[in-house]
C-alpha cells in the first residue's frame, strides 16, 4: 500500500515523490499530513513562483483544510519543522533557484524530507542524480488515461535491507487515495 511507504521508517528519511499531475500531487499531501499531523508540517518552497503557487493551493483549500497549514519557509535557513515538504523545484525556471538549495536541504539530518517532483520537469540525467540523493523514491504515473484516475506507482527504498514495492491507487475527487 502505498500509505506504507509514505510514511517514514526512519526521522530524518529524505524521501522523493516523482508525481504525473497535480490531483496526485494534492492526494499525496493530504496523505502525509494525515500521516505526520498538520502541527508537525513545514512547507519549504524553492522560489518566489513556488511560494505564490503554494500560497494560491492553501487559498482553494480553505474551506476544507484546517486554519494553520504550517509555516512556509523560502530559505533554507528558516526550517524549523520535524516535517518538511519541499514543492516548486520545477518551478526555478521562473527566477532561477541554484541545485546547492536541494543538496542543502537533502542532506539537512534533523528533518524527515518530501520532495515532489513534477514528471518530466527536469532532464533524465538531472532527474537520476537526484535520485541518488534520497532514501526512498516514489515514481507515480498515469495508468491510462480514464476517468476513474488510476495510477501505478513505484517505490525503491535504499535502506537495509533493499525493498522494491509496486501497486496501483485511484484518486477520488475529493482527492482521496483509494487501494
Amino acid at each position: 500500500m502505498i500509505s506504507e511507504y509514505v510514511k517514514p521508517s526512519a526521522p530524518g528519511e529524505k524521501v522523493l515523490v516523482i508525481y504525473p499531475k497535480n490531483e496526485v500531487l494534492f492526494a499525496v499531501f493530504k496523505l502525509i499530513t494525515r500521516i505526520h499531523g498538520i502541527e508537525k508540517i513545514g512547507w519549504y518552497a524553492f522560489n518566489d513562483v513556488a511560494k505564490r503557487r503554494l500560497e494560491s493551493v492553501f487559498e482553494m483549500f480553505r474551506e476544507y483544510a484546517p486554519s494553520y497549514p504550517g509555516n512556509i519557509y523560502g530559505s533554507y535557513d528558516e526550517i524549523e519543522s520535524d516535517v518538511v515538504i519541499a514543492f516548486g523545484y520545477h518551478f526555478c525556471i521562473y527566477g532561477g533557484c541554484s541545485d546547492d538549495m536541494l543538496v542543502r536541504l537533502v542532506l539537512r539530518k534533523d528533518a524527515t524530507l518530501y520532495l515532489f517532483l513534477m514528471k518530466g520537469s527536469v532532464d533524465g540525467k538531472r532527474e537520476q542524480t537526484m535520485k541518488d540523493l534520497f532514501d526512498k523514491v516514489i515514481e507515480i504515473e498515469e495508468k491510462e488515461y480514464s476517468f476513474e484516475k488510476t495510477f501505478s506507482y513505484r517505490i525503491y527504498e535504499y535502506i537495509y535491507p533493499f525493498r522494491e514495492y509496486a501497486g496501483t491507487f485511484m484518486v477520488t475527487s475529493e482527492y482521496e487515495i483509494i487501494e
